[in-house]
């Protein structure tokens, strides 16, 4: 039987790490639970009955992040904006020796910062590094993955993301706040771009069940960064329905700080990626629930696979670390619905 891993989490005490925490002590690993704040490392320690040890060490602080990952297998970072942690966290992790995964959503450019710097470190390592590994990003990541498998060459990949009842966290919000007015990665013609652009909104099918919906056409996913490493697609794109932006931003900041986790537990998510090349058209839709909660389902799942099964070492998108049938397959079997549109619907769809 292989080996448990030995995971430190980095901003564990936060609402997603607090998740990811449970969800690896139920795994039966002993995570580390890292980050800033003793006192609030300590309280979520408790709250896993002695199942966790803790270490503090400031992102900015290379000595004390690399005392705190000797001996780890995996560094989780949980912690975001990602701009602020990633690069640093996942220097630590392969100067350690450590794969390293992260909850990256919307930072577009720390994602490709990963690829384009820590690549060929991590490759003499001989560890992974997976940027975007959640609800938001990784699973368009894969979905795309599995669809394209033996399409060859595609012309357009568009991933869209529509979530209902979304209460977000005060690093979600935060994270929103800092990405308006930052530049946004584009993938055309086969190259990766940047632009400052307005939103733009478009109408997008997110099939039989939800039909067409209205879109922020250029919303700026991890997934961007990541499906082109991966597909032969001359463009990408990623949507988030109108709806979901509209009622993120109508949360009153206070409102969403008051509210319990079994309150953020009611979201329900649908992801729909569509793949085009000439007349073939593939789509396949996911639907799950709390979004939170399922990228520590996410991040359970990869860290079982890391133990089983090493991946090529490298900076790598979510899709390349695991295959991703197999992990689709997995989150299957933990509540995910994925559902491949055929021919027959989408005929019904554009009747």
């Amino acid at each position: 039987m292989a080996k448990k891993l030995r995971v430190a989490l980095y901003g564990a005490s936060g609402h997603t790490g607090q998740l990811v925490a449970a969800e690896l002590v139920e795994r039966g690993y002993t995570p580390l639970l890292a980050g800033r704040n003793r006192n609030a490392l300590q309280r979520v320690a408790e709250g896993l009955n002695g199942a966790a040890t803790i270490a503090t060490a400031e992102v900015g602080d290379t000595v004390a992040l690399h005392a705190m990952f000797h001996g780890a297998d995996v560094v989780i970072n949980c912690a975001g904006p990602h701009a602020d942690t990633s690069f640093a966290l996942a220097l630590a992790a392969i100067d350690r020796g450590a794969h390293y995964l992260d909850t990256n959503a919307v930072e577009q450019l720390a994602a490709r910062r990963l690829f384009d710097n820590l690549g060929r470190a991590a490759e003499r390592a001989g560890v992974v590094l997976v940027p975007g590994l959640a609800t938001f990003g990784g699973l368009g990541d894969l979905l795309a993955s599995r669809l394209t498998s033996g399409m060859g060459k595609v012309t357009t990949i568009a991933a869209a993301y529509r979530v209902d009842g979304w209460i977000p966290t005060r690093g979600s919000m935060m994270t929103a706040s800092r990405t308006q007015g930052e530049p946004r990665l584009r993938y055309e013609s086969g190259q990766f771009t940047t632009a400052l652009e307005s939103p733009k909104i478009g109408v997008f099918d997110f099939g039989p069940d939800l039909g067409p919906l209205a879109v922020v056409e250029n919303y700026p996913g991890v997934d961007m960064a990541t499906i082109p490493q991966h597909t032969d697609a001359c463009d990408v794109a990623i949507h988030m329905a109108l709806s979901t932006i509209q009622a993120f931003r109508s949360i009153d900041p206070a409102m969403a700080a008051g509210t319990g986790a079994e309150a953020r537990k009611m979201t329900e998510f649908s992801v729909l990626v569509e793949a085009r090349h000439g007349d073939d058209v593939r789509r396949i839709i996911a639907h799950g629930k709390d979004i939170y909660g399922f990228t520590a389902t996410m991040l359970g799942t990869a860290v079982d696979r890391l133990r089983d099964d090493l991946p090529v070492a490298g900076a790598l998108a979510p899709a390349m670390a695991f295959e991703a049938h197999g992990f689709l397959d997995a989150l299957a079997a933990q509540g995910l619905t994925i559902h491949d549109i055929p021919e027959t619907e989408r005929s019904r769809e554009a009747s």
